[in-house]
């Protein structure tokens, strides 16, 4: 059994989101099998791993980025930081711009006076906004996503290049093929806790007769898309292995 824990890491000094931890003497296994998880849902909802050409917002010729802070947001603060960033553009130019969140259909609404453009260009500043990826969207007064807002990823991805992908990572053309999947499902400020025997089984095997000598283990959390979750908090899983 390998009880890994981010705090006890190799690279310690290392922030990169990608802990390294080296074993006491190397092992020879044909499986490993993920026993328990646990990873507190503290993450930002916009990590600083996420392009800063996400958003962009265009009044004529020239498309301009909105960077978004990486912090917590909830569907309220979304939608005032996306108006304040876009309203303090080329020295206060678009005042006018509205953006609104509807805790009831969960849907941001765009507001201008004059045509604009509002393209999300990539995957998790889409599912952010509900818009669709590099889809040019134009309106000359109100604009609605065609979908809800996604604040925080519906799972999130264990992926290790020691370790492997799993057997059930997708086709070649994913973008993430993660090694381990842990479910989203508390809020956040709570504990996701993950355990084989009330969730899911998630067995790495190698092949009959095969062995896959280990020495370190390196792991990394993601959302769907790939983009490392904040590397400066606390989690732990633990692993057996045979």
């Amino acid at each position: 059994m390998i009880h890994l824990d981010s705090r006890n890491r190799t690279n310690a000094h290392d922030h990169n989101g990608r802990p390294v931890w080296q074993l006491k003497r190397p092992i020879a296994c044909s499986t490993i099998r993920l026993l328990s998880a646990q990873i507190p849902h503290s993450f930002l909802t916009v990590s600083s791993d996420m392009p800063d050409t996400a958003l962009q917002f265009q009044v004529g010729a020239t498309p301009i980025d909105v960077v978004l802070d990486p912090q917590h947001y909830t569907g309220t603060s979304l939608a005032a930081a996306i108006q304040s960033k876009i309203r303090a553009l080329s020295g206060g130019a678009f005042a006018a711009f509205t953006c609104t969140f509807d805790q009831n259909t969960l849907r941001l609404t765009f507001g201008y006076s004059s045509t604009y453009t509002v393209i999300a260009t990539d995957r998790r500043m889409a599912s952010l906004t509900g818009l669709v990826l590099n889809q040019v969207v134009f309106s000359s007064s109100t604009l609605h996503p065609p979908n809800q807002i996604e604040l925080a990823p519906p799972c999130i991805y264990l992926v290790s290049s020691a370790l492997g992908p799993s057997c059930i990572s997708g086709s070649k053309t994913a973008l993430v093929k993660p090694t381990f999947t842990i479910p989203c499902d508390q809020n956040v400020g709570s504990l996701i806790s993950f355990s084989h025997a009330s969730h899911f089984d998630q067995v790495l095997n190698y092949g009959e007769g095969a062995k896959n000598e280990i020495s370190e283990i390196d792991l990394r959390l993601t959302d769907q898309y790939g983009n490392t979750l904040d590397p400066s908090i606390p989690w732990c899983i633990t692993l057996a292995y045979s």
